[in-house]
Protein backbone atom coordinates (compact mmCIF):
# COMPACT_ATOMS: atom_id res chain seq x y z
CA UNK A 1 0.00 0.00 0.00
CA UNK A 2 2.98 2.28 0.84
CA UNK A 3 4.71 1.45 -1.58
CA UNK A 4 2.51 0.83 -4.41
CA UNK A 5 2.57 1.78 -7.90
CA UNK A 6 -0.70 3.48 -7.86
CA UNK A 7 -1.22 7.09 -6.35
CA UNK A 8 -4.09 5.60 -4.01
CA UNK A 9 -4.80 1.53 -2.90
CA UNK A 10 -6.99 1.08 0.18
CA UNK A 11 -6.64 -1.94 2.05
CA UNK A 12 -9.27 -3.75 0.06
CA UNK A 13 -8.26 -2.88 -2.65
CA UNK A 14 -4.87 -4.06 -2.76
CA UNK A 15 -6.14 -7.53 -0.84
CA UNK A 16 -8.46 -8.44 -4.13
CA UNK A 17 -5.27 -6.91 -6.38
CA UNK A 18 -3.11 -9.59 -5.11
CA UNK A 19 -5.41 -12.70 -4.73
CA UNK A 20 -6.58 -11.68 -8.39
CA UNK A 21 -3.64 -11.34 -10.23
CA UNK A 22 -1.29 -13.90 -8.20
CA UNK A 23 -3.61 -16.03 -6.12
CA UNK A 24 -4.18 -16.45 -1.62
CA UNK A 25 -0.64 -18.20 -1.48
CA UNK A 26 0.40 -14.82 -2.58
CA UNK A 27 -0.42 -13.22 0.59
CA UNK A 28 1.90 -14.94 2.69
CA UNK A 29 4.57 -14.84 0.31
CA UNK A 30 8.32 -14.25 2.33
CA UNK A 31 6.60 -15.83 5.14
CA UNK A 32 9.58 -17.68 6.08
CA UNK A 33 11.54 -14.48 6.24
CA UNK A 34 9.34 -12.84 8.30
CA UNK A 35 8.87 -15.24 10.54
CA UNK A 36 13.05 -14.99 10.87
CA UNK A 37 12.23 -11.53 12.69
CA UNK A 38 11.24 -13.16 15.75
CA UNK A 39 14.89 -13.07 16.88
CA UNK A 40 14.32 -9.20 16.83
CA UNK A 41 12.07 -9.34 19.57
CA UNK A 42 14.63 -10.91 22.41
CA UNK A 43 17.26 -8.49 20.86
CA UNK A 44 14.94 -5.53 21.44
CA UNK A 45 13.18 -6.30 24.74
CA UNK A 46 17.01 -7.14 26.44
CA UNK A 47 17.98 -3.32 25.35
CA UNK A 48 14.96 -2.32 26.66
CA UNK A 49 15.16 -3.40 29.84
CA UNK A 50 18.94 -3.48 30.09
CA UNK A 51 18.68 0.27 29.48
CA UNK A 52 15.70 0.82 31.78
CA UNK A 53 17.44 -0.43 34.48
CA UNK A 54 20.79 1.02 34.07
CA UNK A 55 19.22 4.80 33.19
CA UNK A 56 17.28 4.17 36.94
CA UNK A 57 19.86 3.75 38.42
CA UNK A 58 21.92 6.52 37.49
CA UNK A 59 18.35 8.13 37.85
CA UNK A 60 18.21 7.36 41.73
CA UNK A 61 22.18 8.39 42.14
CA UNK A 62 22.27 12.00 40.21
CA UNK A 63 18.02 12.29 40.26
CA UNK A 64 17.46 13.75 36.95
CA UNK A 65 13.75 13.39 37.12
CA UNK A 66 11.41 11.92 39.34
CA UNK A 67 11.33 8.29 39.64
CA UNK A 68 8.34 7.70 38.00
CA UNK A 69 8.91 9.90 34.76
CA UNK A 70 7.68 8.69 31.58
CA UNK A 71 11.18 9.99 30.24
CA UNK A 72 13.11 6.50 31.11
CA UNK A 73 10.73 4.51 29.44
CA UNK A 74 10.96 6.68 26.62
CA UNK A 75 14.82 6.56 26.29
CA UNK A 76 15.37 3.15 27.37
CA UNK A 77 12.74 2.61 24.63
CA UNK A 78 14.69 4.35 22.16
CA UNK A 79 18.06 2.57 23.37
CA UNK A 80 16.71 -0.97 22.61
CA UNK A 81 15.16 -0.14 18.78
CA UNK A 82 18.41 0.91 17.72
CA UNK A 83 19.41 -2.44 18.37
CA UNK A 84 16.32 -4.04 17.21
CA UNK A 85 16.51 -2.34 14.07
CA UNK A 86 20.05 -3.38 13.42
CA UNK A 87 18.60 -7.10 13.32
CA UNK A 88 15.07 -6.11 11.51
CA UNK A 89 16.53 -4.04 9.12
CA UNK A 90 18.12 -6.89 6.80
CA UNK A 91 15.18 -9.35 7.22
CA UNK A 92 12.68 -6.82 6.95
CA UNK A 93 14.34 -5.72 3.16
CA UNK A 94 14.38 -9.19 2.08
CA UNK A 95 11.03 -9.99 3.04
CA UNK A 96 9.71 -7.30 0.91
CA UNK A 97 12.02 -7.79 -2.22
CA UNK A 98 10.46 -11.24 -1.80
CA UNK A 99 6.74 -10.44 -2.04
CA UNK A 100 6.91 -7.94 -4.74
CA UNK A 101 9.35 -9.94 -7.33
CA UNK A 102 7.02 -12.64 -9.02
CA UNK A 103 7.73 -16.28 -9.26
CA UNK A 104 9.70 -18.38 -6.81
CA UNK A 105 12.61 -16.37 -5.49
CA UNK A 106 15.79 -17.29 -3.98
CA UNK A 107 16.35 -15.85 -1.00
CA UNK A 108 20.24 -16.55 -0.86
CA UNK A 109 20.70 -15.28 -4.05
CA UNK A 110 19.13 -12.52 -3.30
CA UNK A 111 20.85 -11.75 -0.25
CA UNK A 112 23.93 -11.63 -2.40
CA UNK A 113 22.49 -9.48 -4.79
CA UNK A 114 21.65 -7.28 -2.58
CA UNK A 115 24.75 -6.94 -0.91
CA UNK A 116 25.60 -5.51 3.07
CA UNK A 117 24.77 -1.80 1.45
CA UNK A 118 21.25 -3.50 0.21
CA UNK A 119 19.99 -5.05 3.01
CA UNK A 120 20.72 -1.83 4.82
CA UNK A 121 19.17 0.26 2.69
CA UNK A 122 16.70 2.71 4.85
CA UNK A 123 18.58 1.49 8.13
CA UNK A 124 18.51 5.27 8.99
CA UNK A 125 15.12 5.86 8.05
CA UNK A 126 13.95 2.62 9.89
CA UNK A 127 15.56 4.32 12.97
CA UNK A 128 14.34 7.23 12.62
CA UNK A 129 11.03 5.75 12.70
CA UNK A 130 11.22 2.64 15.09
CA UNK A 131 13.29 4.77 17.44
CA UNK A 132 10.87 7.79 17.90
CA UNK A 133 7.68 5.04 17.63
CA UNK A 134 9.65 2.85 20.46
CA UNK A 135 9.90 6.44 22.75
CA UNK A 136 6.22 7.03 22.01
CA UNK A 137 4.75 3.85 22.83
CA UNK A 138 6.34 3.00 26.55
CA UNK A 139 5.97 6.50 27.01
CA UNK A 140 2.51 7.09 26.48
CA UNK A 141 2.12 3.57 27.96
CA UNK A 142 3.98 4.08 31.01
CA UNK A 143 2.19 7.87 31.43
CA UNK A 144 -1.55 6.32 30.82
CA UNK A 145 -1.18 3.34 32.95
CA UNK A 146 0.61 4.82 36.47
CA UNK A 147 -1.36 8.01 36.09
CA UNK A 148 -5.16 5.77 35.87
CA UNK A 149 -3.72 3.45 37.95
CA UNK A 150 -3.06 6.00 40.95
CA UNK A 151 -6.56 7.48 39.92
CA UNK A 152 -8.33 4.22 40.77
CA UNK A 153 -6.47 2.67 43.43
CA UNK A 154 -4.60 5.24 45.29
CA UNK A 155 -1.02 6.39 45.10
CA UNK A 156 0.43 2.91 45.33
CA UNK A 157 3.67 1.55 43.94
CA UNK A 158 2.97 1.80 40.06
CA UNK A 159 3.72 -2.09 39.81
CA UNK A 160 2.20 -3.44 42.96
CA UNK A 161 -0.16 -6.28 42.13
CA UNK A 162 -1.78 -8.19 44.65
CA UNK A 163 -3.29 -11.70 45.02
CA UNK A 164 -6.80 -10.46 44.51
CA UNK A 165 -8.80 -11.63 40.88
CA UNK A 166 -10.18 -8.33 40.95
CA UNK A 167 -6.45 -6.22 41.13
CA UNK A 168 -5.44 -8.83 38.65
CA UNK A 169 -8.26 -8.33 36.18
CA UNK A 170 -7.96 -4.63 36.90
CA UNK A 171 -4.23 -4.60 35.87
CA UNK A 172 -4.69 -6.64 32.57
CA UNK A 173 -7.63 -4.63 32.13
CA UNK A 174 -5.43 -1.20 32.53
CA UNK A 175 -2.61 -2.25 30.29
CA UNK A 176 -4.46 -3.60 27.75
CA UNK A 177 -6.14 0.06 27.38
CA UNK A 178 -3.25 2.29 27.79
CA UNK A 179 -1.11 0.11 25.18
CA UNK A 180 -3.85 -0.47 22.69
CA UNK A 181 -3.71 3.79 23.05
CA UNK A 182 -0.51 3.92 22.95
CA UNK A 183 -0.37 2.15 19.98
CA UNK A 184 -2.87 4.01 17.97
CA UNK A 185 -1.46 7.36 18.87
CA UNK A 186 2.16 5.68 17.85
CA UNK A 187 0.42 4.79 14.72
CA UNK A 188 -0.61 8.21 13.67
CA UNK A 189 2.14 9.88 14.55
CA UNK A 190 4.85 7.76 12.96
CA UNK A 191 2.88 7.24 9.68
CA UNK A 192 4.95 9.76 7.80
CA UNK A 193 8.51 7.96 8.84
CA UNK A 194 7.16 4.86 7.60
CA UNK A 195 5.73 5.88 4.71
CA UNK A 196 9.07 7.10 3.48
CA UNK A 197 11.50 4.60 5.27
CA UNK A 198 8.85 1.68 3.31
CA UNK A 199 10.11 3.71 -0.12
CA UNK A 200 13.29 4.07 0.62
CA UNK A 201 13.98 0.00 1.19
CA UNK A 202 11.58 -0.99 -1.84
CA UNK A 203 12.19 1.58 -4.84
CA UNK A 204 14.92 1.02 -6.80
CA UNK A 205 17.53 -1.35 -7.93
CA UNK A 206 20.63 -2.30 -6.14
CA UNK A 207 24.37 0.03 -7.83
CA UNK A 208 20.89 1.75 -9.41
CA UNK A 209 20.68 5.34 -8.53
CA UNK A 210 19.16 5.93 -4.95
CA UNK A 211 17.12 8.64 -3.84
CA UNK A 212 18.10 10.22 -0.37
CA UNK A 213 15.39 10.86 2.62
CA UNK A 214 14.93 14.00 1.80
CA UNK A 215 14.34 13.44 -1.93
CA UNK A 216 11.75 10.80 -1.35
CA UNK A 217 10.02 13.44 1.25
CA UNK A 218 10.15 16.24 -1.64
CA UNK A 219 8.42 13.15 -4.01
CA UNK A 220 5.65 12.28 -1.80
CA UNK A 221 5.02 15.89 -1.04
CA UNK A 222 4.62 16.68 -4.98
CA UNK A 223 3.32 13.86 -6.05
CA UNK A 224 0.63 13.16 -3.23
CA UNK A 225 0.23 16.17 -1.05
CA UNK A 226 0.33 15.87 2.92
CA UNK A 227 -2.64 12.47 2.35
CA UNK A 228 0.46 10.54 1.01
CA UNK A 229 2.62 10.61 4.08
CA UNK A 230 -0.59 8.83 5.40
CA UNK A 231 -1.38 6.56 2.88
CA UNK A 232 -2.04 3.20 4.69
CA UNK A 233 -2.91 5.08 8.26
CA UNK A 234 -6.15 3.00 8.97
CA UNK A 235 -3.91 -0.39 8.39
CA UNK A 236 -1.52 0.93 11.04
CA UNK A 237 -3.79 1.75 13.50
CA UNK A 238 -6.08 -1.12 13.09
CA UNK A 239 -2.77 -2.78 13.51
CA UNK A 240 -0.83 -1.61 16.19
CA UNK A 241 -3.81 -0.86 18.09
CA UNK A 242 -5.25 -4.17 19.37
CA UNK A 243 -1.73 -5.26 18.89
CA UNK A 244 0.21 -3.16 21.59
CA UNK A 245 -2.96 -3.44 23.63
CA UNK A 246 -2.54 -7.98 23.55
CA UNK A 247 1.64 -6.84 23.98
CA UNK A 248 1.39 -4.66 26.44
CA UNK A 249 -1.02 -6.80 28.82
CA UNK A 250 0.69 -9.64 28.05
CA UNK A 251 4.30 -8.67 28.49
CA UNK A 252 3.68 -6.75 31.61
CA UNK A 253 1.89 -9.48 33.46
CA UNK A 254 4.19 -11.73 32.81
CA UNK A 255 6.93 -9.64 34.21
CA UNK A 256 4.74 -9.31 37.04
CA UNK A 257 4.63 -13.47 37.35
CA UNK A 258 8.13 -14.09 36.82
CA UNK A 259 10.02 -11.01 38.79
CA UNK A 260 11.15 -12.07 42.14
CA UNK A 261 9.01 -9.99 45.07
CA UNK A 262 9.78 -6.06 45.61
CA UNK A 263 11.85 -6.22 41.88
CA UNK A 264 8.70 -4.45 40.11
Amino acid sequence: MQAGTLPEQSLMSAFKHVVRTEGPLALYKGFGTSALGLIVGPVYITGLETSKSTIKRWNGEHRFVPDDSPLIPMLAGGIGSVGGQTVAVPLDVVSQRVQMEEGRVSVVGLVRRLGLSGLYRGFFASCLQYVPSSMVTWGTFDFLSTHIRRACVGRRAPGALTDSVGHWAFDTALCAFAGGLAGTVTAVVTCPLDVVRTRLQVLGEPGGPRQSFAQVVAEVARLQGLRGFYSGVFARVATLGPLMACIMSGYEGLKRVCAKPGVI
